[in-house]
């Protein structure tokens, strides 16, 4: 979404720079002015926030840890937008910031903010607060944050003229913010006269006038003298106060709270001779609070109440024999309720005493408790001996006792509790909208166990459709995946006052979540622990994509490592490859020389081939791309896997026929099908089926949202699959890993999938698997494709003829490894080419303004000390612009840039390489020159 910017936004931006201000270190003045606006708004956090043209950087932070946002996420952006307070209730419900990474990942729920106006009206930032829970501003909290906005904005002139006119106007400046604050400014000695105020301050203080005011001592504004002197001491041993919050006598005798600041001024002897002071009027915010305190208590108060009165009601209890109805045994309070004897009830059927003589009603009940086990009344009619009517609550349940069932019957007389229950019915109402409408789930339950009430978001979380099926779980049998941690963290909690855990929770369909649990043990006023009242935050998303960030970074670690130490390698070996094929060439035919020598180079092509995977993992190896269809690499690696796997593996190809191009290095796509095709046939021993299938997908934002390294939209994604053992849920957190491999020792070096892995990652794309014991494995490669729509066609190959490799050409050598330099040189020369040899880019610059228009072709490594080779290149073809690269080199990744692609005039040869192989290049690349010049070259 398009960002709204304000009118003259250059303008703006180029007055927030004349400030200085960005990217300073904090200042006590700025937070104190942060800490006194959440104070006052009753926010957690206080940020004072400039914004330029990328983000919005915050000089002052309370709260809050991070120094800087980009500007697409800063809500301030709108807050500039207008000369007002801007005031966001719920961030979730404004369309604007619905959306907004504050609100959804940051929680930031309300946002109030106003805007730091120039004298020229441009606005260059905001003093804004912020809090996790909506909410509202009062009007006068309002004003108070634009006034406190004005006051930073003051500090901001004051500090720019302190550069750059530290003189009169800078005074001019400060008198006219004293007289026009609405933040009260004071002066007084230690001893009690006033010195000077501002107006502000006589208006706080209730006085008509500045004189009136002057006249007075400061005695005069405290209740008592021992509040000033209280006040005195506390400059003293602390040096000066910060956001003081106190209590002052206006002059009609009324008090006014106050935010004040205050610091002594030195004399000539070093001693205080005076105090300075500023405060802010708080009454509305202490009253608020105090409002809030008493109605916080008076609600704590009923529900007091509410406890005492239900935790201290006895239920009468009958014991009934679940076969025939027979009372066995009935309990003192029930007597008493119904006035019955003990003798009256024991030993007769429920249906023949008095009160529940409705004999067929009755027996149909009971037979109802039978089939069902419990059976309820909410409100039942009896009538008492003495014939009066009460209304009880009937409960009856059936339960074992020593293998035997019997009935329970628990009679309430629910008239105090109704008396109870009108009493709390507007407490209940509050709690009850704030209980439905939370976004995670919250229930209250008992000791044991049982739930007593669950939120609409606790029933959705659970997978259930109604909190009546919830209602009927049990916590740690139900809900816990192990039923053991659950009883153990029952008994836990009832030993502790607060809830804090992390745990793992089944729902309706057995799958698994983790849940955040916190929340609080509720006691009586003896400290007995009486119930459970907890919020349940599903994390599940959130920890499974902590887990993908810690193994990418751990993927990313080792790789490093490894391609660092693979790059500095590949230079040794260069040398050894190169120097073993030169005496291959001297050793005639001396065959056992010439045995040692192959040898000797075969090894060394051995070593390279597992640099090659280090580098590729570590995403650093160069990259060739080319805009390609997938398909034609598959059907042409297809005919190379038939020969990888025996012939009891089918090999099935399942293409798009209208794939969408794309740009990869051709050799890197069939380099990730022979790695996945021969994990593949190792997991079928016995044979099988291997699919690779091609297709155009679409990733939207919850696909996204699961892997943070996807972008959504259109991928062409590649992908193989088998039917073999399959991999385990343990082995498959790893299997990107580095060295990892579940293969016998000596049968794998553990870098198969981890290349795939590197190379999927440099070229853009993504990779994910799945598998299950027994089930198979399915690899899926999601690429991006490319706007290009015209395929290369590479041209027929021409017919053969005789290889020629040798010149009489100029070549510049540049390579910091002195032996590889030598090594170069004398390849080169061998061929007959005349060689400059240079050790790094800054002396080949030198060389090349020497010898203008007399080399031919550059010879260059990438990474070099002073002057890499793409920075050489850069500076070469302003001498010489049709100057043509040859570029040698392991990797690029710091000088190419993330995606590792070589200018498409030049040439790359990778370390380590052959003689040969560097003179085929060498040859090829001053062909292609001579031809564009229309010349034949000159062959040795």
């Amino acid at each position: 979404m398009q960002l709204p910017l304000p009118g003259n936004e250059a303008g703006r931006v180029g007055a927030l720079r004349s400030y200085r201000i960005l990217d300073t270190p904090a200042e006590e003045r700025f937070d104190d002015l942060a800490r006194l606006a959440a104070y006052v708004c009753g926010t957690p956090i206080g940020l004072i926030g400039l914004i330029d043209s990328s983000r919005e950087w915050f000089k002052s932070r309370v709260g809050w840890d991070v120094s800087e946002i980009p500007r697409e996420v800063s809500i301030g952006t709108y807050a500039i937008l207008q000369h007002d307070v801007l005031i966001v209730s719920d961030t979730l419900t404004d369309i604007r910031f619905a959306k907004n990474q504050l609100a959804t990942r940051a929680g930031v729920r309300f946002y109030a903010a106003a805007p730091l106006l120039t004298p020229e009206g441009y606005a260059l930032g905001t003093l804004c607060v912020m809090d996790h829970v909506p909410r509202a501003l009062t009007e006068g909290q309002g004003r108070i944050l634009w006034t406190l906005a004005r006051q930073v904005m003051a500090h901001l002139e004051d500090q720019r003229d302190l550069g750059s006119n530290p003189g009169t106007e800078s005074y001019e400046r400060y008198q006219r913010f004293f007289e026009s604050s609405v933040v009260g400014f004071y002066r007084t000695t230690l001893d009690g006269r006033v010195l000077d105020c501002n107006p502000a301050f006589v208006r706080i203080m209730g006085y008509a006038s500045r004189e009136e005011l002057l006249a007075c001592h400061a005695l005069e504004f405290y209740f008592s003298p021992s509040e000033r002197q209280e006040f005195l001491e506390q400059c003293r041993s602390l040096g000066s106060l910060t956001n003081f919050a106190s209590r002052l006598r206006r002059k009609d005798g009324s008090s006014v709270w106050v935010m004040e600041n205050v610091k002594p001024v030195l004399g000539q002897d070093g001693t205080p001779a005076m105090i300075e002071g500023s405060l802010v009027d708080i009454s509305e915010q202490k009253f608020a609070e105090a409002a809030r305190n008493q109605a916080q208590r008076a609600l704590e108060d009923s529900e007091t109440r509410y406890r005492r009165l239900f935790e201290t009601a006895k239920d009468g209890i009958l014991i009934l024999d679940f076969k025939t109805g027979q009372i066995v045994d009935v309990n003192p309070f029930l007597i008493e309720m119904l006035g019955y004897t003990h003798s009256e009830f024991v030993g007769k059927k429920l249906w023949e005493i008095g009160p529940f003589k409705d004999i067929p009603a009755s027996r149909s009940a009971f037979r109802e408790l039978q089939t069902k086990g419990v059976i309820r009344y909410e409100d039942l009619p009896l009538e008492t001996k003495d014939r009066r009517r009460i209304n009880v609550e009937f409960v009856s349940n059936v339960y074992p006792v020593d293998g035997t069932q019997v009935v329970q019957c628990n009679i309430r007389d629910i008239t105090e509790r109704v008396r109870a229950e009108e009493a709390l019915k507007i407490s209940e109402t509050h709690h009850r909208s704030v209980f439905e409408g939370a976004v995670h789930g919250i229930y209250r339950g008992t000791l044991d166990g049982r739930f007593l009430d669950v939120n609409p978001a606790l029933v959705a979380m659970l997978g259930y459709s109604s909190a009546e099926e919830v209602l009927k779980l049990s916590v740690a049998e139900d809900v816990f995946s192990e039923p053991e941690e659950g009883l153990r963290l029952l008994h836990k909690w009832q030993l502790t006052a607060e809830i804090e855990e992390q745990v793992q929770w089944k729902r309706r369909d057995q799958r698994l979540i983790t849940v955040r649990l916190s929340g609080r043990v509720l006691r009586t006023e003896d400290q007995r622990a009486a119930g459970l009242e907890v919020i349940a935050e599903d994390v599940t998303e959130r920890r499974a994509l902590e887990e993908q960030l810690r193994q990418a970074q751990k993927i990313e670690a080792v790789g490093q490592l490894a391609g660092g130490m693979a790059h500095e390698f590949n230079n040794y070996l260069g040398i050894v490859l190169g120097y073993s094929e030169l005496l291959l060439e001297e050793a005639g035919t001396t065959e056992g020389l010439r045995r040692n020598v192959a040898e000797i180079k075969a090894a060394t092509q051995r070593a390279a081939s597992v640099t090659r995977q280090l580098l590729a993992l570590s995403r650093r190896q160069v990259l060739e791309p080319k805009v390609l269809d997938v398909n034609a690499v598959v059907w042409e690696t297809h005919k190379l896997l038939r020969r990888l796997i025996p012939g009891n593996i089918d090999l099935v190809p399942v293409l798009e026929p209208n794939l969408q191009p794309v740009k990869v290095d051709p050799a890197q796509i069939q380099q990730i099908l022979i790695n996945l095709v021969v994990n593949a046939r190792d997991a079928m021993p016995r044979g099988g089926k291997v699919v690779i299938e091609t297709a155009n997908v679409e990733l939207d934002e919850e696909y996204a949202g699961h892997h943070i390294e996807v972008q959504p939209g259109r991928y062409v994604m590649l992908a193989v699959s088998d039917n073999g053992s399959g991999i385990d849920e343990q082995t498959r957190a790893r299997i990107f890993e580095p060295f990892f491999t579940t293969k016998q020792e000596g049968k794998g070096t553990g870098l198969g999938l981890s290349t795939v892995y590197g190379i999927v990652r440099q070229s853009g794309g993504h990779i994910t698997v799945e598998s299950a014991l027994r089930e198979g494995t399915r690899f899926r490669i999601y690429l991006p494709p490319t706007a290009v729509t015209e395929l290369k066609v590479e041209d027929e190959t021409p017919p053969m003829q005789t290889e020629i490799l040798s010149g009489a050409e100029t070549v510049l050598v540049v390579e910091d490894e002195p032996a590889l330099r030598r090594l170069i040189s004398v390849s080169l020369e061998k061929q007959g080419y005349t060689v400059l040899a240079a050790e790094d880019g800054t002396e080949a610059i030198r060389i090349l303004e020497n010898n203008p228009g007399e080399i031919d072709l550059v010879v260059s490594d990438i990474m070099m000390p002073k002057l890499n080779g793409l920075e050489l290149r850069e500076k070469a073809i302003l001498l010489r612009p049709e100057m043509r690269f040859l570029f040698i080199s392991g990797y690029a990744e710091y000088t190419i840039g993330r995606t590792a692609h070589l200018p498409q005039d030049a040439g790359y040869l990778g370390k380590p390489f052959l003689p040969i192989e560097l003179a085929r290049k060498v040859r090829a690349l001053l062909n292609e020159s001579d031809a564009g010049r229309g010349s034949t070259g000159k062959t040795a």
